[in-house]
């Protein structure tokens, strides 16, 4: 028996008395010569490491991706507003510039109306101031004085405002008139009527612009006991 198969013997010796002593026997262990690679040519570990950095890099770009169209929404949004209010502020400038534009045409025909009657009423006080009192004829001004305020009123009228007046003796009216004064009286019957018409009413358009100011009878049932 040459070494080599005496080598053997023995080794077949050792394992049959282990597995008569019941000890578990080792595998065997193959250990790489110098310079020789894994079996596998180490593919595992870097597969395993190569698919974690992978996974990572995957889930931040989902993250960088998320941010990236949340920051386009956001931008959107601000731009989407701004543009809103400066839509809003358009609208506001174009409405003022409508409602000045019609508010000059509505009132230039009233305007024009006064630019006349100031013309005439001028050159009318000018012909009055250039001539001496005892020149002037009161019955004439008092004429003239009535020709103007009715010439006022018709350039109310011709712009929708239209004057009024109630009939002395009528009863008072409180929607259509203001009592600025009352005037005591024994009377009853007159208790509450038109004493005096002191200003005028007007109306636009069917609805009262300025309330007729007038003063009453008021019925007092001590003024005869009193004498007055």
């Amino acid at each position: 028996m040459n070494e080599e198969e005496k080598e053997v013997s023995a080794a077949e010796g050792s394992k049959g008395a282990a597995v008569q002593s019941g000890a578990e026997i080792p595998p065997e262990v193959t250990v790489p010569e110098a310079g020789s690679e894994p079996a596998d040519g180490g593919a595992g570990a870097e597969t395993l490491l190569s698919a974690g950095i992978g996974g990572r890099l995957d889930a931040l770009e989902l993250g960088i991706a998320g941010i990236r169209e949340l920051s386009e929404s956001v931008s959107f949004q601000l731009c989407d507003n701004k543009r809103r209010e400066e839509l809003i502020d358009k609208l506001h400038a174009e409405n003022q510039a409508y409602r000045s534009d019609l508010y000059k045409k509505l009132m230039m025909p009233l305007v024009n109306e006064i630019i006349f009657l100031v013309d005439n009423y001028t050159k009318l006080f000018r012909n009055y101031a250039g001539k001496d009192a005892s020149e002037i004829s009161a019955a004439k001004l008092l004429r003239q004085l009535g020709d103007i305020v009715e010439e006022l009123e018709n350039a109310l009228y011709k712009n929708g405002i239209e004057a009024y007046e109630s009939e002395d003796g009528s009863a008072v009216d409180l929607t259509k008139q203001k009592i600025t004064k009352t005037i005591p009286t024994d009377d009853p019957k007159k208790d509450r009527t038109v004493c005096e018409r002191l200003k005028k009413g007007f109306i636009l358009e069917e609805k009262i612009i300025r309330q007729e100011q007038v003063s009453c009878y008021k019925y007092e049932n001590n003024l005869t006991a009193k004498g007055v």
